[in-house]
């Protein structure tokens, strides 16, 4: 719904960093009130983990689980890319080419045993696309009130099928169950 690159930029930015400034700083001073051992870091570290793509720079993390932070900032920037090109009018199609990249990436393990570069599988989050793809598909079928929700359904049970084939059917299962509830 953004109207241009700067709004977008802003509404990603204000839902994003604030709340993650607050949280590293709290990680951080209380790793060295509570003298944790193996968890703190140095003031510089720290103050890298304020920038969010610090683990592009192999810099540590304040705290583990702001991993997420930087797979769903980089999801950020490559929609915002997509969406200036114009690709996002149609983004069921986009998602197929999205998905059958990462269907590549693992054909090309299993059966050549070729290893494609790590860069392109990080930077394109290949590895969490599918997860994207059920939350995108969710948001499509709410937003829309029409009778051509086959597409998305159709669309959704393909994503589900491919965490089967790429992770495991029980990872399927509770993307299922998961996608059910939402």
């Amino acid at each position: 719904g953004s109207t241009g690159v700067r709004r977008f930029a802003l509404l990603r930015f204000s839902r994003l960093y604030p709340v993650y400034w607050v949280a590293v700083g709290i990680t951080f001073a209380a790793v060295i009130l509570l003298e944790l051992p193996g968890k703190s870091v140095d003031g510089f570290t720290a103050f890298a983990n304020l920038l969010m793509f610090h683990g592009f720079f192999g810099v540590r993390q304040v705290d583990g689980v702001y991993w997420t932070l930087e797979v769903e900032l980089l999801f950020y920037a490559l929609m915002l890319a997509l969406w200036c090109v114009g690709w996002l009018r149609r983004p069921l199609l986009v998602l197929v080419g999205w998905l059958a990249l990462r269907l590549l990436y693992a054909a090309f393990e299993w059966h050549m045993n070729i290893h494609l570069p790590y860069i392109g599988y990080r930077y394109l989050v290949l590895g969490y696309i599918p997860y994207f793809a059920i939350g995108i598909i969710i948001y499509l079928c709410v937003s829309r009130h029409t009778d051509t929700l086959w597409r998305e359904g159709l669309m959704l049970a393909a994503t589900l099928a491919l965490i089967a084939v790429t992770e495991s059917p029980s990872q399927a299962l509770i993307s299922t169950v998961f996608a059910a509830l939402l």
